[in-house]
């Protein structure tokens, strides 16, 4: 696969851009690419339209149009950075980009972004791990996808806009060798200054079996500490896939 492919257009030199109208997933469009040969971290892909656009295992990403569906190549030259996981510091990037949109925010864990008022999902995210290295892919919803808790910010920049901005601002901040770097603590400050539910008791299954605590806070190591009712602080793994708020007193 080469920048000669069809219909691929490169939008910006540094960091690489590129934008093609259709493909089946902007993330297995560019892991392909990113294994085929030698890809700049900060490479990104965005399209107009995903045939096959994915979520988390079992789940597809639906984009309406207008919405942003990107993905941004990570190469195993970052291998080293072990400090959070890439969903949190993509997470990051989109909080900060919202926020610059007036747009009050907040973060699901491990890996969508919900509107507060009206509440609704307008992002996610999808990482991949593969032999040279990640995938991490993201869409935004400017337009309303008409699917279940989802949302969408007509007041957002077009889609080729966004994804100019959304790319370059991870580069930066993550990437660029001749920037300042992000601490983690900054990071973990912000995503848990705007921590879906923090403080609410929560429902998930791990297993198969249920399980209720109470969010405090996503910890150093980029997982999230509960409260559970024993009294003993745990963490929930990023695997996570049915956190939901309850009522305390339906516990029983």
């Amino acid at each position: 696969m080469n920048v000669q492919e069809p219909f691929l257009r490169q939008m910006r030199a540094t960091p690489p851009l590129f934008f093609q109208e259709e493909v089946d997933s902007t993330n297995t469009f560019l892991r392909k690419w990113g294994e085929s040969g030698v890809l700049e971290s900060g490479t990104a892909l965005y399209a107009g339209h995903q045939t096959r656009g994915r979520g988390r295992p079992g789940n597809v990403w639906i984009q309406a149009p207008g919405n942003l569906a990107l993905s941004v190549w990570v190469g195993n030259d970052h291998a080293g950075d072990k400090t959070l996981p890439w969903t949190l510091k993509m997470a990051y990037c989109l909080l900060e980009e919202l926020s610059e949109h007036r747009l009050d925010c907040a973060l699901k864990y491990p890996n969508d972004l919900w509107k507060r008022e009206p509440p609704g999902k307008i992002g996610g995210i999808l990482v991949e791990r593969s032999r040279k290295g990640w995938t991490i892919g993201t869409g935004l919803n400017r337009n309303d996808p008409g699917v279940p808790k989802a949302s969408g910010w007509e007041l957002l920049p077009e889609m080729h806009r966004l994804a100019w901005s959304v790319s370059e601002r991870f580069y930066r901040i993550f990437l660029d060798p001749n920037a300042e770097a992000v601490s983690s603590l900054k990071i973990l400050e912000r995503l848990n200054q705007n921590l879906l539910w923090k403080g609410v008791w929560v429902a998930w299954k791990r297993g198969g079996k249920p399980e209720v605590g109470q969010i405090r806070a996503i910890g150093a190591s980029g997982r999230l500490e509960v409260l559970i009712p024993s009294g003993l602080l745990i963490e929930i793994p990023e695997t996570v896939r049915t956190l939901e708020p309850m009522d305390r007193k339906s516990e029983t």
